[in-house]
């Protein structure tokens, strides 16, 4: 049997894992890469080349910025604040792939995706990214 979250129990469970303050957890990271990885289940942050051009650094999404989970689609969503991240590439060019949220200090992955294609991080180049969470159950068949 499949247990089945209705909508208000999706928001609930989505703000509860990115928005409750939660004594001994720290705030997530989001970190840039430069490779193209093939994402699986066992994937982990050794799999990704963490971005090193001039004018990056890894942000901190501290859990108080995300936004309350609204459902799209049968689906809960927020996003880390509601304007993006970004970064101005003051040196060192790089291609960026796509962007990691991980556990300080362990790096533990705890989401990864691609861009929809690269971006070629140019001096003088401007990358936003607005983190997303999305998060669903399977319907009851």
């Amino acid at each position: 049997m499949n247990f089945v979250l209705p909508d208000i129990g999706l928001a609930d469970q989505l703000d509860y894992m990115l928005r409750a303050a939660i004594v001994g957890v720290l705030p997530w990271e989001l970190a840039l890469f430069t490779n193209n990885p093939t994402f699986s289940q066992a994937t982990v942050w050794a799999d990704m080349t963490e971005a090193t051009f001039t004018g990056y650094s890894r942000v901190t999404l501290t859990r108080a910025t995300w936004t309350a989970a609204t459902i799209i689609s049968g689906r809960a969503v927020s996003t880390w604040d509601t304007v993006p991240v970004q970064w101005t590439c003051t040196g060192s060019p790089q291609t960026i792939y796509g962007a990691a949220i991980l556990e300080p200090v362990s790096n533990k992955v705890r989401k990864a995706e691609k861009f929809a294609s690269p971006v070629v991080q140019a001096v003088g180049g401007i990358l936003q990214f607005l983190p997303r969470w999305t998060y669903t159950t399977e319907p009851n068949p």
